[in-house]
């Protein structure tokens, strides 16, 4: 089996706070970089709130909010094409 060239990860800690740090890496094709990313506290932050009971209601609130606009838009485009349909075999 023949593998593709390798890949050369460099990663370090680039902010040092009480309680938090940044890691960032980047990941090089050749001598090219081919990605960057790091974790970000404001990011961290979201994580850890969408993890507390608090963070849980939202999104359980959110996607209840999502599925009843999905469901009363299909509703209506339903309602709509019925109505097109029986209204034409009427006359």
């Amino acid at each position: 089996m023949d593998y593709a060239d390798p890949v050369r990860i460099e990663l370090w800690v680039e902010d040092v706070r009480p309680s938090q740090f940044t890691i960032v890496y980047e990941m090089f094709d050749g001598e090219q970089v081919a990605s960057r990313a790091g974790t970000d506290p404001q990011t961290q932050q979201a994580v850890e709130f969408l993890r507390s009971p608090q963070g849980l209601t939202l999104m359980l609130c959110l996607g209840l909010l999502v599925t009843l606009l999905l469901f009363m838009l299909c509703s209506s485009i339903g309602g709509a094409i019925s109505a097109a349909l029986l209204s034409k075999r009427k006359h």
